[in-house]
């Protein structure tokens, strides 16, 4: 489904008793509350929910013994939001190995034979192969970017069946409660349920992913 971020924003407001907006520029303090609530929620359910439309796949190319990415350098536009797989590419580029992942800090009894990465590991924002390539070494990364769409008022938003519920719900307890609202708690469990529903569908993929390694 797509949906202007206008339209969200002004979906939210007439609920709250705002009045709707016509654009963008020069918004009042609710309004403009709003937008970034809206934004973080997005946000907060692509960490939680795979949309494989939204996924991106960069080639990196690393020299002999690199064997770091800087994450933050993944997208030319966006931060990256949630990391899902990383793989180790063939010479002849035919063939493609998954790297698994080494939370820090590292099993002391890990001892790596290789001269080929067979994991990672993070460190801050850099994506760290192990052990250190001795050759030359091409990585395919997919990831998914944030957004970069929601300060500007025609942009299209894509989000799946059953997410605009969950935006509206919860950009909407977000500003009660900036507002002071009594009703702000009943919204905030309406937004937790259609939440939780949405996370329960999540559960039945098996995409490996690694959230908020944002720059």
């Amino acid at each position: 489904m797509m949906a202007t971020v206008l339209d969200l924003l002004n979906q939210v407001l007439r609920r709250a008793g705002q009045s709707a907006l016509t654009n963008l520029t020069n918004l009042s303090t609710p309004a403009k509350q709003s937008l970034d609530f809206l934004a973080q929620i997005y946000t907060e359910l692509l960490q939680t929910v795979p949309v494989p439309q939204l996924y991106q796949t960069q080639l990196v190319l690393l020299a002999e013994n690199e064997n770091t990415v800087d994450l933050s350098n993944l997208s030319t536009t966006n931060d990256l939001v949630v990391l899902h797989r990383v793989f180790l590419v063939s010479t002849n580029g035919l063939n493609q190995t998954p790297l698994f992942y080494l939370p820090e800090p590292m099993p002391p009894q890990i001892n790596f034979v290789s001269n080929q990465p067979t994991h990672f590991t993070f460190q801050n924002s850099q994506l760290v192969l192990l052990p250190t390539p001795t050759q030359a070494t091409t990585l395919s990364i997919t990831y998914t970017p944030s957004p970069e769409s929601f300060y500007n008022a025609t942009a299209e938003v894509y989000f799946p069946l059953g997410w605009e519920r969950v935006l509206v719900l919860g950009t909407l307890a977000y500003l009660q409660q900036f507002l002071g609202e009594s009703n702000a708690n009943n919204s905030f469990l309406q937004y937790m349920n259609a939440k939780l529903q949405l996370k329960a569908k999540a559960l039945k993929h098996s995409d490996f992913r690694f959230k908020g390694y944002r720059s």
